[in-house]
């Protein structure tokens, strides 16, 4: 009797236990999270109850039967590992392949000083000295503007800017002249300018080769137009021409060209220039002048009889120009018969007074 009353007051103690405490259904038993599962949930029920440090039992697939626990909860993850993880701080300065890429840094070459070509000549028409003048001249020579050609043609001494305007006005005609023979040259007056060749326009001066010579040059060197000789202009333009055409003969000589190709007196290249012919805008050289022009600029020997001595042997033979007596005009021509005609008849009129 006694031992029925202890199991009856057994189970009531039990019953009465089970009244207190309400445990989550355990919707899952197989696997090793099934009792984490169902601790995480009575945590957020708020469920007070123990949970060991460390596990009493071998854990799943051990062979152990999960009721040997002795009657403890098995261990179930800390609380710290299911609370949610604060996001990592952010970084202070950024990943370095995140920035731009640095610029390319190039070393600037240094300039390159470019360094013009030579022009084909330099028209000296101002002061001295004069290259060559020792060995091509007799005086030396001094300043164009001072010369008896000049005075007449500009009706007295040309002023400063009368003098820079014919200057310019020369070499614009010597670069038409060679235009008009259908080649070009590079000439200037700027002292400034590199030139192969220098032209100088000198008054008080000849050769002394030859008096009559209106301009010598150096064959592949340096020259001189004696502008004193050109005394039969009657203006500043027909004098400009007459000293262009002159200076593009001794061009000629200096660009390489040693005798005179034209025989027949038409053409620039003739050793022998009318009057005419110098003053006429439309005078040129021959093609063959022009032929060995190139031809001598560009190093080549196309005549070597008329290269040669030239080219491959300077200073050669000197290159002249001799002005021809100026043929009269016929107007002149005219009033000249006239007046032979008139003393013709004065003088037979006095013949026939006198037979009287």
């Amino acid at each position: 009797m006694t031992a029925v009353k202890t199991w009856v007051a057994g189970v009531l103690a039990w019953s009465a236990l089970g009244s207190l405490v309400h445990a989550a259904p355990l919707s899952w038993y197989g696997g090793p999270n099934g009792w984490s599962n169902w601790y995480a949930a009575q945590l957020q029920r708020g469920a007070d109850f123990y949970a060991p440090a460390a596990p009493r039992w071998g854990g799943w697939g051990s062979g152990a039967p999960w009721w040997s626990t002795t009657g403890r909860i098995p261990y179930a993850p800390s609380v710290d590992r299911l609370a949610p993880q604060p996001a990592p701080p952010a970084t202070l300065f950024q990943a370095v392949d995140t920035f731009p890429p640095a610029p390319t840094v190039v070393a600037a070459s240094a300039p390159v000083a470019v360094v013009p070509a030579p022009v084909d000549a330099y028209i000296n028409m101002g002061a001295g000295p004069y290259p060559l003048a020792e060995r091509l001249t007799v005086g030396g020579g001094s300043s164009w503007a001072s010369s008896p050609s000049v005075i007449q043609a500009f009706g007295g001494p040309p002023s400063p800017e009368q003098q820079w305007a014919f200057s310019q006005t020369v070499l614009q005609y010597v670069q038409q002249t060679f235009r008009n023979s259908g080649m070009e040259i590079r000439v200037t007056t700027d002292p400034g300018v590199a030139a192969r060749h220098t032209m100088s326009v000198v008054s008080g001066a000849y050769y002394g080769g030859n008096p009559e010579a209106i301009g010598i040059t150096e064959v592949g060197g340096s020259g001189f137009s004696f502008i004193d000789k050109l005394s039969y202009a009657k203006s500043s333009d027909e004098l400009a021409w007459a000293l262009a055409h002159n200076i593009s003969h001794e061009l000629m000589h200096a660009l390489g060209v040693c005798h005179h190709p034209d025989q027949t007196g038409e053409y620039l290249d003739a050793a022998t220039a009318s009057w005419e012919m110098l003053r006429d805008p439309n005078t040129r050289f021959s093609p063959e002048a022009v032929e060995l022009m190139l031809a001598a600029r560009a190093g080549l020997v196309a005549d070597r009889g008329a290269l040669g001595a030239g080219m491959l042997a300077p200073p050669a033979t000197e290159g002249d120009q001799v002005l021809a007596a100026p043929v009269p005009e016929p107007s002149t021509i005219a009033i000249w018969a006239v007046s032979v005609l008139a003393v013709g008849l004065a003088s037979h009129r006095r013949l026939v007074r006198r037979a009287a």
